[in-house]
Order: structure tokens, then C-alpha cells, then sequence
């Protein structure tokens, strides 16, 4: 274990500056001024202090200045976990313009759609061949020598400005961009550090795809509090012996999962007899709702040693907006808690008024600017806030249905960044209802969504774009996708299709289809091929009349051309996911 990990449980949570940190930046430089040769990032066996990461960031941005990047332009990102990615993220926020995140497992067509939808004026990435005709001027950050960074001064920007712009599904088959700025994004900062209590020692795993805003959390407040933010190398796998054992090498103290992949780890640490590894101190689940059977066997397995936090929030809200730990028995519904410091939860009916059960609305400094490029989406979803004091305050109306309850058997924090940090506290699940709600035994229990929107493996998916992209399909005349619980509490999408006269349309050749259109986990798991999709009487598609696939035989053919090794691992893959069948 490193020795920074070994006085963790006697760190206090750093504490951020009050002035002089109006931005992200802001907040690394301070931390550069104080701890220089503290390790920002460590990646396969190799460390870089925060004075060293500071100088290669400050030459990336030295680079992207001379090309006339400033204030409130865009900046692609198209990087693998390690050190040249920390760099690009640094260095967009030190030349005053925001960055746009870009899986490098997204297919062409959809990297190609960011591009353009951002009006990205620069590209910092190593994969010239992953990007499509006509993208912007592409810097490949490991050719870019630290030289750069002499004399270069970051530009003043404004705490309004935009910091990064994350694409999320749209129900109207594509993707929208959501803009968060260094306001919404350094109260963030505060509020986690205060509430994950992260500090010098800490060692904080980075494991999502640098596209899920989970990323920003993993990364930004790591830095902000002194922290290491320790990258994942690509042959390091998700789960198993490899897993645990690549965490207790690295001394991981702080792990934030996706619900999803959170399940399937205490799954195998059960079916391995193992246990966390001894410097693990935190563990924040978040995404979809977590399964009270898997925290009571977490629980069991973890005790005492681990805190465990489900947090809540969506991408407009930036990143968390709520949170409950688990400190006693467990219940039979895990709440999604209390809102954050800077933050205002509202339980409102559809007259905008507070009630027990309704809509949940989100308040505060975290509040998204909008949807890039979207003013009429952004008006929607985005409206003034009757119960902020500030004028031109608004809230996010999150489409997630939810209600006050009273938790018996654990105790409700309250999350909040201190007297003396310069930032409202005040985080009341609603206004109107402080009194009947101050109390630390009521949290916010999630009940589902008001729409169609699920969530996949942590990833929020409208099946509506799903259903846009094989529309374009030249074999198919109609298509719905749904979302069906697997049986085991996952996720799965499952697309229903209609071939055109005359057409043969092959479930396994769709996936793959949709496969170099789509990001992996908006993929259906499922795809059922039918003579005809049932209609209600109004001859809009009756989703509830669409046969479960569990009922249907598994799909054939698909693996015809694999070997007899992939065939044999497709099933012990089937059986482990509980799936009916798995298909290339």
C-alpha cells in the first residue's frame, strides 16, 4: 500500500480556499501552490506531482491558445485513462474554453455528431484514426513539449463561463449537450470534498468512461482537495482477481461505481470469498437504484470498514445532487437522501406545488446552464425557481417521480461544506416544507420516471433515440425499444423490429449494425424480429402487449461464425449475466 494511504482515517477533509477560486482551475492551482511534489495522478507503476502535471497542462494550453482557442469555445477530448488525458482536461480549463468528452469506443458516426453539434474548434487526442472527415484541428497532447508552459499565463475567466459540455440521450434520436459551468462545477467540488471527507491522503480510482459525468467527480474534487486520482490502465479488467488486486496495489481509498457494475462486484466478491482491500474507505454507488439483497450481502461483506454512499443526480444538476449513506440496518427501499450543500430539492405537483409525492425538481448552484444550441429544450426543462431568494434563479425539472419518507433505520446526514466557505448551506428537500423535513430521519426514496428515460449500466438512455437510429435501418419498416428488468434486477434494452416486404432481417446482424452507430451501452441486449408491432386502439404501439424475450427462444445464428473457444465463453458470459443468450 502506498504510505500516503496509511494515515487516510486520520486526514481531515481539505478545505478549499473561500476567495481567489472562482473557477476549477482556480482550485488546482491553489493546491499546486501548497503541495507541489504531493502526486495529482498516478497511472501503470508511474506518478506525476501536481507541479509537474500543472506545467504539462499549462503547455497544452499554451498550444491551444496559439490556435485561438479563448473563452467559451469547445475543445473535443479523444483520450485513453493516463496522464495525457489529466493534461488535455487541465490545459482546456487553463486556456479559458470548455471540454467536450469523447469516448474513444463511441462509433465514428457518433464522434462525428459531437463534433458538429459542439462547434468544437480544436481536437486534443492520439487516434487520428477514429476521427471522420472534416473535424477540427486535432493536437496530439504527447507530442506537445513542456517548453511550452514557459511564460504562459492562464486566462482570466469568468465563473459563468462554460467549464465542459457532456452529450446525453435525447428522445428525439440524438444526443444533447449539456453545459456546466465553473460556478455549477467548483460548488460541486465543495460539496463532495465535504461530503466523501476527502483529503491529502486519499487515492481516488478512475475507472468511467471519460464521456459518464461520473468522471468529473472521480477527477476534479480529487485535485481540489490534494488528493491522487489514480487511472485504470486499459489491461487492468472491471471485475474479478484482477480488479481487487490492481485496487489494493494502487492503495485505492475512494471507488464511485455505477450502480450496475457495483452489483456485479459484490457478486463477485461473494462468489470469491474475498473482501474489500484494506485501504478502501469509501464506496459511492450512483446511476440506478441500488438492490437493498446486494447492500445487506455488501454490508456483510464489507462491515464496518467501508462507508457506503447512493447518490443521486443528473447531468443538468451536475453530477450529485443528493446522497444517503447507509450507517444501520438495511430497508427495503434504498433512498436516494438529501440534497448537497448549494443545492434545493423540490417534491412539487404539476401546479408547482410542494406535496409528500411528485416530481423532483432541482435547485441551487448546480443547475446546468442548458442544452447546447437548444433554446426551446432548455426552456422546458429549465425554468425560473419560485423558492430561491436569488433573482434569475431556476431549477432543473428532473422528470424522476419521488417521495419523502421517513427512514427508521438509518441515519439521514446532512451534507454541507462548512460555516466559513463562503457558500449557502441550505439544503432543505423542499422549500416550503423546511419544518415537517429538517429532520434527519426523512430522505427522498426514488419511484421512477415520468417518461420513457431508463437508465443502462449508469448510463442514461431515451429508448426513443434507440428507435431513431433503426428507423434509418434500409431492412426495417418499424421498431420500438423498451427497457425489461432481466430477472436479476439489471437493465435490459430490448428492441422489437418489423422487416420491409421482401427483406430478412437477422437479430445479430442488427446489433452489429447498430453497434457503429451507437455507444455499447445503448445497444439492446434483445432484438426480436416480429411480423407486426402490436397497436392499441388509438394505433399507437401497445408496449406492453410486446412479448418478454425470456419467453422466446435464444437468439439463433449469431455465433455461426465464432470459434468453438468464443462460443464457449459467450455461454459462461450468459450464465454469469443471467442473460437468455449473449450475442456478438
Amino acid at each position: 500500500m502506498p504510505a500516503a494511504a496509511e494515515s487516510l482515517r486520520a486526514t481531515a477533509p481539505h478545505r478549499l480556499p473561500a476567495d481567489g477560486a472562482a473557477c476549477t482551475h482556480h482550485l488546482f492551482q491553489a493546491r499546486v501552490a501548497e503541495t507541489p511534489h504531493a502526486p495529482a495522478v498516478a497511472h501503470a507503476g508511474r506518478t506525476l506531482t501536481y507541479a509537474e502535471l500543472d506545467r504539462r497542462g499549462s503547455a497544452v494550453a499554451a498550444r491551444l491558445r496559439a490556435l485561438g482557442v479563448g473563452p467559451e469555445a469547445r475543445v473535443a477530448v479523444l483520450l485513453e485513462r493516463g496522464f495525457d488525458l489529466a493534461a488535455a482536461l487541465l490545459g482546456v480549463l487553463k486556456a479559458g474554453a470548455a471540454y467536450v468528452p469523447l469516448d474513444p469506443e463511441y462509433p465514428a458516426e457518433r464522434i462525428a455528431y459531437v463534433l458538429e453539434d459542439s462547434g468544437a474548434v480544436a481536437m486534443l487526442s492520439g487516434a487520428a484514426h477514429l476521427l471522420p472527415a472534416g473535424a477540427p484541428p486535432v493536437v496530439d497532447v504527447a507530442s506537445i513539449p513542456d517548453a511550452e508552459a514557459d511564460g504562459f499565463v492562464p486566462v482570466e475567466t469568468d465563473p459563468e463561463s462554460l467549464a465542459y459540455v457532456i452529450y446525453t440521450s435525447g428522445s428525439t434520436g440524438r444526443p444533447k449537450g449539456v453545459g456546466i459551468s465553473h460556478r455549477s462545477l467548483v460548488s460541486h467540488n465543495r460539496a463532495v470534498i465535504a461530503l466523501f471527507g476527502l483529503g491529502e491522503g486519499d487515492r481516488v480510482a478512475q475507472i468511467t468512461s471519460i464521456g459518464f459525468d461520473i468522471s468529473v467527480e472521480e477527477i476534479f474534487p480529487t485535485w481540489a482537495a490534494g488528493g491522487t486520482v489514480v487511472f485504470r490502465p486499459a489491461e487492468v479488467p472491471g471485475f474479478g482477481s484482477g480488479f481487487l488486486r490492481w485496487l489494493g496495489d494502487e492503495g485505492i481509498t475512494v471507488l464511485n461505481l455505477p450502480t450496475a457494475f457495483w452489483h456485479a462486484w459484490v457478486d463477485d466478491l461473494a462468489a470469491a470469498g474475498a473482501a474489500p482491500p484494506a485501504s478502501l474507505r469509501l464506496v459511492i454507488v450512483g446511476g440506478e437504484r441500488p438492490n437493498p439483497s446486494v447492500l445487506a450481502q455488501w454490508r456483510a461483506i464489507a462491515g464496518d470498514q467501508v462507508r457506503w454512499i447512493n447518490s443521486y443526480g443528473p447531468t443538468e444538476a451536475t453530477v450529485t445532487a443528493t446522497a444517503w449513506e447507509a450507517t444501520g440496518e438495511v430497508d427495503d427501499e434504498v433512498p436516494i437522501g438529501r440534497a448537497l450543500a448549494n443545492t434545493r430539492a423540490h417534491v412539487l405537483d404539476e401546479a408547482l406545488r410542494p406535496v409528500d409525492e411528485g416530481e423532483l425538481f432541482l435547485g441551487g448552484e448546480g443547475v446546468a446552464r442548458g442544452y447546447l444550441g437548444r433554446p426551446g429544450l432548455t426552456a422546458e426543462r429549465f425554468l425560473p425557481d419560485p423558492f430561491a431568494c436569488a433573482p434569475g434563479a431556476r431549477m432543473y425539472r428532473t422528470g424522476d417521480r419521488v417521495r419523502v419518507r421517513e427512514c427508521v433505520s438509518a441515519e439521514v446526514r446532512e451534507w454541507n461544506g462548512g460555516e466559513d466557505d463562503g457558500e449557502s448551506t441550505t439544503d432543505a428537500l423542499t422549500h416550503s416544507r423546511t419544518h415537517a423535513l429538517s429532520s434527519r430521519t426523512h430522505a427522498l426514496e426514488f419511484l421512477g420516471r415520468l417518461d420513457d428515460q431508463v437508465k443502462v449500466g449508469g448510463f442514461r438512455v431515451e429508448p426513443g433515440e434507440v428507435e431513431a437510429v433503426l428507423a434509418t435501418h434500409p431492412a426495417l419498416a418499424h421498431a420500438a425499444v423498451v427497457a425489461r428488468d432481466d430477472g436479476t434486477g439489471r437493465t435490459r434494452l430490448v428492441g422489437y423490429v418489423v422487416s420491409r416486404e421482401g427483406e430478412a432481417v437477422h437479430a445479430g446482424a442488427v446489433r452489429r449494425w447498430l453497434r457503429g452507430r451507437l455507444p455499447a451501452y445503448m445497444v439492446p441486449s434483445a432484438i426480436v424480429p416480429l411480423d407486426a408491432l402490436p397497436l392499441t386502439a388509438h394505433g399507437k404501439v401497445d408496449r406492453r402487449a410486446l412479448p418478454a424475450p425470456a419467453a422466446l427462444e435464444p437468439l439463433e445464428g449469431d455465433w455461426s461464425e465464432a470459434g468453438e473457444t468464443a462460443r464457449a465463453l459467450a455461454e459462461i458470459f450468459r450464465e454469469v449475466l443471467g442473460a437468455p443468450s449473449i450475442a456478438p
